[in-house]
């Protein structure tokens, strides 16, 4: 089976968790014997390389090309590797996947992984999103590529919650809840002493509420404190968290972006990971699991992740801050 799975770019210097998770796919469908090709649909110009077995199609984002020369470069894409199946993690990609896929009688899986692949109308999370996304037009794309949802041979959710919410538009589609998944760790990575450090991972943004957890470290100044994520490069709210790191307690240490590998590695020697977006946000956060994997708990404020950290005693739900 020849499989294209598409997303933004392939997991490297940039890596979100959406990345990351088409990624780990990709790796396990080639040691399976299938053949993958990763479509990363935001890159900064075509090529096409082999990376591990997996041929990775890079075109241009819509933002470089426009929409109609974006749309050529996804169809050439599908026409010259001729999938067996399609995997859209990039719900963005959808319409511009069905077509061809369809004339080529190629079956799709749909995916909503976060809270804004739930719904036709694109709100962001705070009132600039929102309009930052009416600026940059992609309200009407997101509109067409949920409504494709239904012409999908299947639609996948990394929650319960989220699958809910897709179902309410769609209640006869085939939806199912595939959570997400992680490489076990090498035995030295299994937390087993101490250390007195509380560890976030997250890339920095808006709903994801940072701040909350520079507030914990003040609040707690026998721990330390530990960030990791990225920071956007520009923009008001990113100076503002920029600039309230940088006046953080002493107990705080904010390491920027890094490797997964090294992530992992941070998150061994932790003795707890706390995790701050905001409820009914998020999907399947990686960094849950990267925890899990490695004996570290978690506490999770307002997001819920289907009541999974007290039914599977691996962590605390707190519903409030001072929980």
């Amino acid at each position: 089976m020849r499989a294209m799975l598409v997303t933004g770019f392939y997991p490297g210097e940039r890596m979100g968790g959406a990345e990351y998770q088409t990624a780990l796919l990709a790796q396990g469908l080639v040691a399976r014997g299938h053949e993958v090709v990763f479509l990363a649909t935001d890159a900064s110009k075509e090529d096409v390389t082999e990376v591990d077995g997996i041929i990775v199609w890079e075109i241009p984002g819509w933002r470089i090309t426009g929409w109609a020369e974006h749309k050529q470069h996804v169809v050439k894409a599908i026409q010259e590797t001729a999938p067996n199946i399609c995997y859209v993690r990039l719900l963005t990609e959808l319409a511009n996947m069905m077509t061809p896929c369809q004339e080529a009688s190629i079956p799709v899986v749909s995916v909503s992984s976060s809270l804004k692949e739930v719904s036709p109308f694109l709100f962001g999370y705070h009132p600039r999103e929102t309009i930052g996304y009416l600026r940059s037009f992609r309200t009407v794309p997101h509109f067409r590529s949920f409504l494709a949802i239904r012409l999908s041979a299947m639609h996948v959710c990394n929650t319960h919650a989220l699958k809910r919410k897709v179902q309410h538009w769609f209640p006869r589609k085939p939806i199912r809840t595939i959570y997400n998944g992680s490489p076990v760790p090498p035995r030295q990575e299994i937390h087993r002493t101490s250390t007195g450090q509380v560890i976030w991972v997250n890339n920095l943004k808006r709903w994801k509420r940072p701040q909350l957890f520079v507030e914990l470290a003040r609040r707690l100044p026998q721990f330390r404190f530990v960030m990791i994520g990225a920071l956007a490069p520009r923009g008001t709210h990113a100076q503002a968290l920029g600039k309230m790191m940088q006046q953080g307690p002493a107990n705080f240490q904010y390491l920027g972006s890094m490797p997964v590998e090294q992530v992992n590695k941070h998150i061994s020697q932790s003795d707890l990971l706390v995790y701050t977006s905001k409820a009914d946000v998020e999907g399947f956060g990686n960094s849950f699991l990267q925890a899990w994997f490695r004996g570290v708990p978690t506490v999770s404020l307002s997001f819920e992740l289907d009541g999974i950290l007290e039914r599977e005693k691996v962590g605390r739900f707190a519903r409030t801050f001072e929980m």
